[in-house]
């Protein structure tokens, strides 16, 4: 049977809680710590469940049998992308509006809602790319969420590095270039890409890739 992506009620409720514990278990004192918990924070959530929903299944057999049945591999791994962005949008639409409600803060010209969507938006889908291809290639959810995680864990400690890879570069740096958000935005893109023409290849090819 051939697994596909869908959106319910228990995921968006899951992102809810998941966007009150971080607007909760923080001190957030002003609009410039929102957006750098955002940058940093959300990003977990959606290791998580882009690692989890594409190792649902972990056998090597029923791998193979997945991959015989599905005629349209490309296609149906694409519409699970649209549906992923389309849930980082939400997520992100659902932040800023619990934030503002909750803090009744006003962005402002130092730090706008527009810096909010595109730095928060440029740090997710770096890890959203990165789950996605090592979760593909390695068909192991928990080596996906340990590699990205410790990704994140290293940037985290090293969050001024000026290294175009750092994810937090706004965070250490609000006036940093956009250099950072194009060149990692092409990163991300890459990843999706890279791992679109991985699915189209066999189980066993991966495999062998992974011996390799």
């Amino acid at each position: 049977m051939i697994q596909k992506k869908r959106l319910n009620l228990q995921y968006f409720a899951y992102s809810i809680v998941y966007s009150l514990l971080i607007l909760f278990a923080f001190n957030i004192k002003s609009v410039l710590d929102f957006v750098n918990v955002s940058i940093m924070y959300l990003p977990l959530y959606f290791i998580i469940t882009v690692s989890n929903y594409n190792t649902k299944i972990n056998d090597i057999g029923m791998i193979e049998i997945e991959y015989m049945q599905n005629r349209n591999k490309l296609l149906n791994y694409f519409k699970s992308v649209i549906i992923e962005l389309f849930s980082i949008v939400v997520m992100i639409a659902v932040h800023l509006c619990l934030y503002l409600i909750f803090y009744r803060m006003d962005f402002n010209s130092s730090v706008s809602i527009y810096d909010y969507v595109m730095h928060t938006c440029t740090s997710i889908l770096l890890f959203v790319g990165f789950a996605y291809f090592l979760s593909t290639l390695t068909f192991s959810k928990s080596i996906a969420i340990f590699v990205c995680s410790i990704f994140w864990i290293y940037f985290m400690i090293n969050i001024d590095s000026s290294s175009i890879l750092n994810p937090f570069f706004y965070v250490g740096n609000p006036n940093s270039s956009m250099v950072y958000v194009y060149v990692q935005s092409i990163i991300s893109i890459g990843f999706i890409f890279l791992t679109g023409y991985l699915k189209t290849k066999s189980p066993y090819f991966l495999q062998s890739i992974r011996r390799f």
